[in-house]
C-alpha cells in the first residue's frame, strides 16, 4: 500500500463522509495532507419539476501526518471535523446573508413587522430631513434614553452629523439624498431607513436585540442562495421553502409564522408568492453581482 492509500484509508475509515484531501505534502517529520470537505446539497424546482445537486466546499477542517515508517503521528479529532464544517456553514451563511440584505435592504421599510419595531429610527430619519430634530426638541421625546440610544448609532453609521443644536444629515444620507434627487420624501427616508439595517444589521441584533429582521433575512437567503447555486429562477413550493428553511437554521418555526413572513417579503417585493414562491429578477441579478465581486464561492459543481 503506497503513502496515499494509508492516507485514503484512514479518511474513509474515521471522518464523515465528504472530507477528503487532495495532495501530499512533505514535511519534516515525514508526509501530511490537509483535510477538505464538501456537503452535498439537494435543489428543487418545483414547478419545472427539476432536481440538481450541488456541493458546497468547506476547506481546511483539519490534518494527517504520518512519519517516515508510514505511522500516524497527527490526526485531528473527527468531533473537530465535524464542528469546522459546522463553523464553515454558519460563515457562508453569514456571507451570503450580508450579500442578500445589500441587495434587499431598500425594500425593508415596506415590511409592517420591521417597520413598526425599528419606528424610533424612522422618526430620526424623518425629522432630520424634514429639518426638525433639534436638540432642544430631543427634550420632549418620550423614552428620550432610547432616541438617543437610536441618535448615537446612527452618528457611528455617519448616516446623521451631531452639530451644536442639533442633528443633520450625515455623509452617508447626503450622498442617497443626491443620487434620489427627483424622489420624494417618503422614497428616500425609505432608503435611508433601509441603508441603516444593511450597515448596522450586527450592532441592531447583537446589541439593541432587534430581532424582528432575522426571519426576513434568513428566508430571503435561503430561497436566493438556492437560486444562484441553480444558476436561475427557483420556483419552490411554499412547504419546501419552509423545510429549507428550518433545516439550514435549526429552528422550530410554525408553518403559520413562517406564511406571515412570506406574506410581507410578497408585500415587500422581496420574494413573491403565486402558487410557488420566486423571487424578483432585480434582486438576483444584484444577488449573482455581488456574490461575483466577492470571496464567497459554495458550490463546486
Amino acid at each position: 500500500m503506497n503513502q496515499e492509500q494509508i492516507f485514503q484509508e484512514r479518511v474513509m475509515e474515521v471522518y464523515p463522509q465528504g472530507v477528503y484531501f487532495d495532495s501530499l505534502k512533505t514535511e519534516e517529520e515525514g508526509k501530511s495532507a490537509i483535510l477538505n470537505s464538501v456537503i452535498p446539497k439537494v435543489i428543487f424546482d418545483d414547478k419545472k419539476e427539476q432536481r440538481i445537486i450541488k456541493f458546497i466546499k468547506i476547506d481546511n477542517v483539519g490534518k494527517l501526518t504520518i512519519n517516515r515508517d508510514n505511522k500516524f503521528i497527527f490526526e485531528t479529532k473527527p468531533d473537530v471535523i465535524r464542528n469546522r464544517i459546522d463553523e464553515g456553514l454558519v460563515e457562508i451563511r453569514t456571507k451570503t446573508e450580508q450579500i442578500v440584505l445589500a441587495a434587499i435592504y431598500d425594500r425593508l421599510a415596506k415590511i409592517a413587522m420591521v417597520r413598526t419595531t425599528l419606528n424610533p429610527v424612522y422618526i430620526i430619519l424623518k425629522n432630520v430631513y424634514e429639518k426638525k430634530l433639534t436638540k432642544k426638541s430631543l427634550l420632549n421625546y418620550p423614552k428620550r434614553d432610547k432616541y438617543m440610544r437610536y441618535i448615537k448609532f446612527l452618528c457611528d453609521l455617519e448616516i446623521l452629523r451631531e452639530q451644536s443644536d442639533r442633528y443633520s444629515e450625515g455623509n452617508c444620507f447626503i450622498q442617497i439624498e443626491k443620487a434620489l434627487n427627483d424622489k420624494n420624501e417618503e422614497e428616500i427616508v425609505n432608503r435611508v431607513f433601509g441603508l441603516t439595517i444593511k450597515e448596522g444589521k450586527t450592532y441592531l441584533l447583537n446589541n439593541l436585540n432587534i430581532n424582528v429582521l432575522k426571519p426576513f433575512i434568513r428566508i430571503a437567503n435561503i430561497y436566493y442562495l438556492s437560486s444562484i447555486l441553480f444558476n436561475k429562477m427557483l420556483y419552490i413550493k411554499k412547504e419546501n421553502l419552509f423545510d429549507n428553511y428550518l433545516r439550514a437554521y435549526g429552528l422550530n418555526t410554525k408553518f403559520v409564522n413562517f406564511e406571515s413572513y412570506i406574506d410581507q417579503l410578497n408585500k415587500a417585493n422581496i420574494l413573491s408568492e403565486d402558487g410557488f414562491v420566486h423571487g424578483e429578477k432585480t434582486i438576483l441579478s444584484k444577488v449573482m453581482e455581488l456574490m461575483g465581486k466577492s470571496n464567497i464561492s459554495p458550490s463546486i459543481s
